[in-house]
Order: structure tokens, then C-alpha cells, then sequence
């Protein structure tokens, strides 16, 4: 019996040990999840602490919109004359340079237009000479008439020797040189006419000439060819384009809300990230904001009188410009491409 209760109370002793052995791990495993789970929501809550004050950073520091594009100015080439295209000598997306040759319009009858006015020119100033020449003998006329008509009137009064002349004599000689005056007026008038004439004659040379310029097209700006849609022996008409150039100036415009403008200011500097290049940053600076919002410019504006009003935040045009334009062999730029700008406002 003795033994059998020594037995029994040694297995009760080896179950106490082997539970309190099981119990501690269980302990330990529970204290480590609890420090794990204070340590995970300490990290979340430093996280969102950093978070809100980098958000907060971000919104009194800087303002940006996804809602921007590059954009710039396209020259529309319109010829000012009609005939037929002789040479084009440009493709589309082809660089060219402000004063390159673009355009050659088959230039016979504005030459012949030219040949015309100078002939012109050349009659002109035949009939104002021969109009000088007139005059000069009028007044070599009117220069005999007179000394006839004074001596005649000298002889009437019996002031010298002589014969006395008739009054028809004497009157006769007033009429010619009356006649003489009346043929100076007139040469003079002649002088003037041809004068008149010779300086229309100019003016026709000069717009034969300046429609003569007009065969050759120039471009206007540097930039890229677009939307070329003549061949050579098209048949031009004044107004119609033939081409656009795309300059080489472009610029963003950043459609802000009008809620983010109260700090903005010309001149602030803007780092400008576009889709097409990631990674890449490029600099600028505020040039302008638009005095208006874009529904007020747009073809049919809004109408807010009319009893039914929604409030709408509305967009304002903010123009920004690179301080340097992008290397447009590593970053070609095309208008319309989306644009995030970051303007720093403090």
C-alpha cells in the first residue's frame, strides 16, 4: 500500500512539473504577441504622423494639377498670291529655321507683271520729259511775247523814235502773249500730270515686285513642320493654309483651381514632370495667370442667370514657362502632351 502510494504521488508530482514546463512557453509566446502587437501600432501611428505631416508640408508648400499640357503656337503659312506650286521644299516634322525656304510658287507671270511695270515706268518718264521740254519752250515763248508785247506798247505811247504801230498790231501782240501765259499753264499742268503718272507707274512696280516676294514662301518662326497638304503643281489661293510651323517656344499651361490660388504668385519656381519622359524634371517659373476663368473664354459660356445653379470650382489658366527649353532630340515635345507641374510657393 505504501508503495503504491508513493507511486502514485511521484506521477502526480511528474504531471505537475511536465503542466508548469507546457504553461510557461504558452506564457512567454503570449507576452512576445502583445510587444509585437505594440510595436506594429507604434510603427503605424509614427507612419501616419509622418505621413500627415508631409501631406501638410506638401500642401502649404507646393501646389500641383494633374490637369496641364504643353502647349505653344502654331504658324498657320498661307500664300498671299493664287497660281501653281513650282517646288516644295520641306516635309512634314522637319525642322526648319526662321527664313528657310519653304515654298516656291511658279513666278513667270509675276515676272512678266514686273517687266509690265517697269515699261510703265519707262513711258512715264519719257512723257515727263518730253512735258520739261514743253514747258521750256512756252516759257522761251512766253519770254518773246512779252519783250514784243513791251516794246509794241512803248511804240504806242510815243515814248521812242519810230513809226507808230497800229492799235491792231498792238493788240495783237497782247493776245500772243496772253496765249504764251495760257501755254505755260498748260505745260506746267503737263508737267504735273506726268509727274502723277510716273509716280503711279512706281507704285505699280512696287506692287509688282512685293507680288513677285510672294513666290517664295519663308517660314516665319523656327519650329516643326505639320499638316503639310500641298504637292508641287497645287494650285494655291490666297488665305487657304498649306502648312503649319509648330515653334520652337512652347510652354505649360496648369489649369488650378481657383481654391489654389491664393499664394500663387509670377515668378514662383516650378519643377515640370511630363508622362512621356518619367524620371525627368525640368525647371520654370510662374509667367502669368489668366484674368479669367476658362468657361468665361470658352465658345459658349455659361449662363448662371437662368434660376437653376449648380456651384462649380472653376479652373483658372496658369501660364508656366522652362527656363530653359528641353533638348528636343532627348525630349521631343509635342503640344497636348499631359504635364504635372509643382509650384513652389514657399
Amino acid at each position: 500500500m505504501d508503495n503504491e502510494k508513493n507511486n502514485i504521488q511521484s506521477e502526480s508530482e511528474v504531471n505537475n512539473k511536465t503542466a508548469e514546463n507546457i504553461s510557461e512557453p504558452n506564457t512567454l509566446n503570449k507576452h512576445k504577441k502583445k510587444r509585437i502587437r505594440i510595436l506594429v501600432s507604434a510603427i503605424i501611428i509614427l507612419c501616419l504622423i509622418a505621413w500627415g505631416v508631409y501631406y501638410y508640408y506638401q500642401e502649404t508648400h507646393y501646389v500641383t494639377t494633374d490637369d496641364s499640357f504643353v502647349t505653344g503656337r502654331p504658324v498657320y503659312i498661307v500664300p498671299h498670291i493664287s497660281d501653281y506650286v513650282a517646288h516644295v521644299h520641306v516635309i512634314n516634322d522637319q525642322h526648319v529655321n526662321k527664313g528657310d525656304l519653304l515654298v516656291e510658287i511658279d513666278p513667270k507671270n509675276f515676272f512678266l507683271q514686273v517687266e509690265e511695270a517697269q515699261a510703265g515706268i519707262n513711258i512715264s518718264q519719257a512723257r515727263l520729259n518730253a512735258a520739261v521740254a514743253n514747258y521750256e519752250i512756252t516759257i522761251d515763248a512766253q519770254n518773246t511775247a512779252a519783250v514784243d508785247m513791251h516794246r509794241n506798247q512803248i511804240l504806242m505811247a510815243g515814248d521812242t523814235e519810230g513809226a507808230a504801230i497800229s492799235q491792231e498790231k498792238f493788240e495783237h501782240s497782247i493776245s500772243l502773249y496772253q496765249a504764251a501765259v495760257s501755254a505755260v499753264l498748260a505745260a506746267k499742268a503737263g508737267i504735273m500730270l506726268a509727274q502723277s503718272e510716273l509716280q503711279k507707274a512706281k507704285v505699280d512696280l512696287d506692287q509688282a515686285k512685293v507680288q513677285f516676294s510672294y513666290t517664295k514662301i519663308y517660314a516665319p518662326v523656327s519650329g516643326y513642320i505639320t499638316k503639310r497638304n500641298i504637292e508641287p503643281g497645287s494650285f494655291l489661293s490666297p488665305g487657304y493654309p498649306v502648312m503649319a510651323i509648330v515653334s520652337d517656344n512652347k510652354w505649360v499651361v496648369a489649369n488650378l483651381k481657383e481654391t489654389q490660388l491664393e499664394h500663387i504668385r509670377v515668378g514662383q519656381s516650378v519643377d515640370i514632370s511630363i508622362d512621356a519622359y518619367p524620371g525627368a524634371v525640368f525647371k520654370g517659373h510662374v509667367k502669368g495667370i489668366q484674368a479669367g476663368t476658362g468657361d468665361v473664354f470658352s465658345l459658349l459660356p455659361p449662363e448662371n442667370a437662368t434660376g437653376n445653379y449648380v456651384k462649380v470650382v472653376q479652373r483658372v489658366p496658369v501660364e508656366i514657362t522652362f527656363d530653359a527649353i528641353p533638348d528636343q532630340s532627348k525630349y521631343f515635345l509635342s503640344l497636348g502632351m499631359s504635364v504635372e507641374p509643382i509650384i513652389k510657393i514657399k
